[in-house]
C-alpha cells in the first residue's frame, strides 16, 4: 500500500509500505476511501501546529471499508462503510471520568441555547458547520463574518441571517446595528489568524457575560488584558477537536439536519497528492475544503 508522510514543513513523501494487518481481537482493518483536508493538516505541512511532531502521516477525517476485523469485534463487520473517530483515549483518567475525553491525559489524535445571538468569524469548513448546528440548535440569530465574497454566499445557502465582508464593512458598527447596541451572546473564532481573538475580544462585539470560543492552535501572542475578561464577566472556553459528537453528527447527517453541498470543493485522487500541497502553497478562496480519493 501506499502513504503519504510529511517529513518536515513543507516536505512530503508519497512512500510505498507493508500493508497492515490485524494483531489483536479488537483490531479492524479499514481500506481507505477518501480522506478530508483538515485545517489542522495545512497546520502540519505549514510547521505551524503546536501539537505535532514529525514525521508525521496526515488525515483524520477518514471514511474507508472495513476489510477484517478481530475475534472481539461486534460492532462493526467486513464491507461495513465506516469513518474513524479521530480521538484515542484511556478511557481511566479523570478526564475521560467526567466526560472530556477531548482533552485526556493520554489522548492520541488520528457548543449554544435557544436564545443565542451567534457570531462566526470565518465560514470557512468549520464555520460552515458551526453555522449549521447552530441553526439546528435553534439558535436566534446567526451572524457570519469572512474576507470572501463566495464564502459568505454560501454561509447565506447554509443559513446565516447576516453576512458581513469585514474588507468592505465595519465589523463592529454592523454588529451594534444588528444587536441593536447589545452585542452578541456567543462568538466562534474559526478564523484563527493572528490578532483574531483580539478582535472578536473588542468592546461591542460581544455581550456582557457572552462567551467566546476560539477554535485554533495560534502560538503568537496577542493583546489580551485581564480587564477585557473581567471588566464584562466574559467566559473563554477553550476547543480542543470534538468529544462524543461522532454518533449524534452522524444522527443529524442521517435526518438531513446538515445541508452538505458545497461543503467540500475539491475531490484529489491519491495519485494526484502533490495537488493538494499545491494547494496548501498556494492558497486559493476557491478551495475551501479538499478531499482525498483513494486510487482503486
Amino acid at each position: 500500500m501506499k502513504e503519504v508522510i510529511v517529513t518536515g514543513p513543507h516536505k512530503a513523501e508519497v512512500r510505498d509500505v507493508p500493508m497492515p494487518k490485524i494483531e489483536n481481537k479488537h483490531d479492524v482493518l479499514i481500506k481507505m476511501q477518501s480522506a478530508g483536508v483538515c485545517g489542522s493538516d495545512h497546520h502540519i505541512y505549514h510547521g505551524t501546529n503546536p501539537c505535532s511532531t514529525y514525521p508525521r502521516i496526515p488525515g483524520h477525517e477518514n471514511a474507508g471499508i472495513v476489510t477484517a476485523v478481530g475475534s472481539a469485534v461486534t460492532t462493526v463487520k467486513t464491507g461495513d462503510h465506516v469513518i474513524v473517530d479521530l480521538i484515542m483515549t484511556c478511557g481511566e483518567c479523570y478526564q475521560c471520568k467526567i466526560g472530556r475525553k477531548n482533552v485526556c491525559e493520554s489522548v492520541r489524535v488520528r457548543g449554544s441555547g435557544a436564545d443565542d445571538v451567534v457570531f462566526i468569524l470565518g465560514t470557512g469548513t468549520i464555520g460552515s458547520i458551526i453555522l449549521q448546528t447552530c441553526k439546528a440548535k435553534g439558535c436566534k440569530t446567526v451572524i457570519c463574518c469572512d474576507v470572501s465574497d463566495s464564502s459568505l454566499e454560501r454561509a447565506k445557502k447554509y443559513g446565516a441571517d447576516y453576512v458581513i465582508n469585514s474588507k468592505r464593512e465595519n465589523l463592529l458598527e454592523r454588529i451594534q446595528t444588528i444587536t441593536k447596541g447589545r452585542g452578541v451572546t456567543i462568538a466562534f473564532d474559526s478564523a484563527c489568524f493572528k490578532g483574531s481573538l483580539t478582535l472578536v475580544m473588542q468592546p461591542g462585539i460581544v455581550c456582557n457575560a457572552g462567551r467566546i470560543v476560539p477554535m485554533g492552535f495560534v502560538t503568537e501572542p496577542e493583546s489580551i488584558t485581564q480587564a477585557m475578561i473581567n471588566q464584562r464577566e466574559i467566559d473563554i472556553i477553550g476547543s480542543r477537536m470534538s468529544c462524543c459528537q461522532f454518533e449524534p453528527t452522524i444522527k443529524h447527517i442521517e435526518n438531513g439536519d446538515f445541508d452538505l453541498e458545497g461543503i467540500a470543493t475539491n475531490f484529489i485522487k491519491f495519485s494526484n497528492i502533490q495537488e493538494v500541497f499545491y494547494h496548501m502553497e498556494h492558497p486559493d478562496p476557491s478551495v475551501k475544503k479538499m478531499v482525498i480519493l483513494f486510487d482503486e
